[in-house]
């Protein structure tokens, strides 16, 4: 019996050292939603839920999208849900672009993979407390839709600057 609880502890710790280095410092809530790589089909759903606790906290809200430089199109289409605590659901259609006009990608290039984040919203609140579902599509032409590897979504808390500093207009009067 002995022998079983020091594996135990030891598997206890080394997991929750995991967890603990695997939160970013700065983020509310980060998941990372694995697409298959067969392709990511309509039928397909990205589904992160996070809890908010208080309302007076500013986020930025981020959306990772991940691909291989062989993904055919400038901008991936995607249908995003968001399910309040209230019962409402808000349903948006977005292009999120993934090159610029000329074909360069957005984002960094790590071998493979192109790891390119998407400013979703800034600097807002959430009205209430309680339990929020996000979830994503994919809202292309196509299915499936090949070489998009995966999606994180990250709720970045912003803290308030240390200093303002506030810069005064020098127009002139006419």
């Amino acid at each position: 019996m002995r022998a079983l609880s020091f594996p135990f502890a030891l598997f206890a710790v080394v997991g929750m050292s995991v967890a603990i280095g695997c939160k970013k410092e700065g983020y509310y809530f980060i998941h990372r939603h694995e697409i298959a790589p067969q392709g990511w089909y309509y039928d397909s759903t990205a589904r992160f839920a996070f809890r908010i606790e208080d309302t007076a906290r500013i986020f930025n809200l981020w959306l990772d999208v991940e691909h291989s430089p062989q993904y055919a199109w400038q901008n991936l289409y995607v249908q995003i849900r968001s399910y309040l605590p209230s019962g409402k659901i808000d349903t948006q259609v977005l292009s999120l672009e993934l090159a610029d006009a000329t074909g360069r990608w957005q984002g960094q290039q790590r071998g493979k993979i192109i790891h390119a984040p998407i400013l979703l919203q800034d600097s807002f609140y959430f009205n209430d407390t309680g339990r929020y579902r996000i979830e994503i599509d994919q809202h292309m032409r196509i299915n499936p839709v090949r070489d998009v590897r995966a999606l994180q979504l990250r709720l970045e808390e912003v803290h308030p600057p240390q200093k303002t500093t506030i810069y005064k207009s020098e127009r002139t009067k006419r």
